[in-house]
C-alpha cells in the first residue's frame, strides 16, 4: 500500500463529500464520506502496524476518527482516538484528540438509548470534565436546567405576542402552557427529558405546538454559536426579548472547565434534531461586542 497515495485519495473523496453536502445532496455526501473513511482507516492502521512513528501515526488516526464522526460511526471514532492516545502523540495533537473524544462522548449522551422522545418533549444534555457517572456539581447542572426553562417560558410569551415582562409572575392564561415537567437524569450522563404543560388546551396567537417553541430556541442558539447576531435580531425584533435571550444563552454556555457542552435533542415532524452549544461564555461575549462595534 502506498500510504501517501491512499491518504490523498481519501482526502479527495472527503472534499467531494463536502461539496455534495453544501449542495444538499446528503445521501451522496454520506456515501463519499464512508468511502473516504474506509480508505483513511486502512492507511492509519497500516501506519500503526508498520510503526511509522510520530506524528504520522496520530495524525492519520485522528483523520480517520474525524471521518468516522462524519459518518456517525461514533464507536469507531472512539476506538481510533483511543489507539492514537495510547501511543505518544505530540502534545497539541493529543489535546485535539481529547477534544474529539469529548465530542464523541457528547454524541453518545445525546443518543436516546432506547428512550423515545415525544414531539412535545426535549432532552437536555450537560457534559464535560465536571460531569461524572451520574454525578455533577449541582450548580453546573441545575442552574442550566432552570435557565432553559426560563428561556422556553420567555419564548412562549414572545411568540404569544405578550409585552416583555420585566417582573412578576407568568400571566394566568399562560400558566398551563408554561408549567415545566422534568425527568430524572439518565444513567452515566446528565441528560434530562423536559416537557411543558400542553398547549393543546391553550389558544395562543402565533403558534399552537411546543415543538415550535423548541425550534425557535434551537434556531437562535445555533445562530449565536455561528456569531450571526444579525439573524437572531431578525428573529427576535423586540429589544428586551433579544437581550434576554442573549443573556440566557450565555448562562447555558459552557464554562470551559467543568462543562464543555450543552446539548438539546428534539423531535419535529418525526425527525430528530440535535443542537450543540459549545461556545464558551467568553466567546459569546466577544461575539456580542463584535456585533456592537459593527452596528
Amino acid at each position: 500500500m502506498d500510504i501517501r497515495e491512499v491518504h490523498n485519495e481519501a482526502m479527495y473523496k472527503a472534499e467531494l463529500g463536502d461539496i455534495q453536502k453544501y449542495m444538499r445532496n446528503l445521501d451522496a455526501a454520506q456515501n463519499l464520506y464512508a468511502e473516504a473513511y474506509e480508505l483513511e482507516k486502512s492507511v492509519a492502521l497500516s501506519a500503526l502496524e508498520k510503526q511509522l512513528g510520530e506524528p504520522t501515526i496520530s495524525i492519520l488516526l485522528k483523520s480517520a476518527a474525524s471521518l468516522a464522526m462524519r459518518c456517525e460511526l461514533n464507536r469507531d471514532a472512539e476506538k481510533l482516538i483511543g489507539l492514537a492516545l495510547s501511543g505518544e502523540p505530540p502534545r497539541d495533537i493529543a489535546e485535539e484528540l481529547r477534544n474529539m473524544l469529548e465530542t464523541v462522548n457528547f454524541r453518545r449522551h445525546l443518543d436516546l438509548k432506547g428512550i423515545v422522545l415525544q414531539e412535545d418533549e426535549v432532552q437536555l444534555v450537560i457534559a464535560g470534565r465536571g460531569v461524572g457517572y451520574g454525578y455533577a456539581k449541582s450548580d453546573d447542572v441545575l442552574n442550566r436546567v432552570e435557565t432553559f426553562q426560563k428561556m422556553a417560558v420567555r419564548t412562549i410569551e414572545r411568540k404569544a405576542g405578550r409585552v416583555f415582562r420585566k417582573a412578576g409572575s407568568i400571566p394566568g392564561e399562560l400558566k398551563n402552557a408554561c408549567q415545566p415537567y422534568i425527568s430524572a437524569p439518565n444513567a452515566a450522563s446528565m441528560a434530562f427529558r423536559m416537557k411543558f404543560g400542553s398547549l393543546a388546551s391553550t389558544t395562543l396567537a402565533g403558534f399552537s405546538r411546543f415543538e415550535e417553541v423548541i425550534e425557535d430556541i434551537n434556531d437562535n442558539i445555533e445562530l449565536i454559536g455561528k456569531g450571526d447576531l444579525a439573524a437572531v435580531r431578525r428573529n427576535i425584533v423586540d429589544d428586551s426579548y433579544f437581550s434576554n435571550f442573549i443573556g440566557l444563552t450565555k448562562q447555558l454556555a459552557p464554562d470551559g472547565e467543568n462543562v464543555n457542552l450543552f446539548g438539546i435533542t428534539s423531535i419535529t415532524q418525526g425527525k430528530e434534531r440535535m443542537v450543540q452549544l459549545t461556545s464558551h461564555k467568553s466567546e459569546i461575549s466577544s461575539i456580542i461586542k463584535h456585533a456592537e462595534i459593527i452596528a
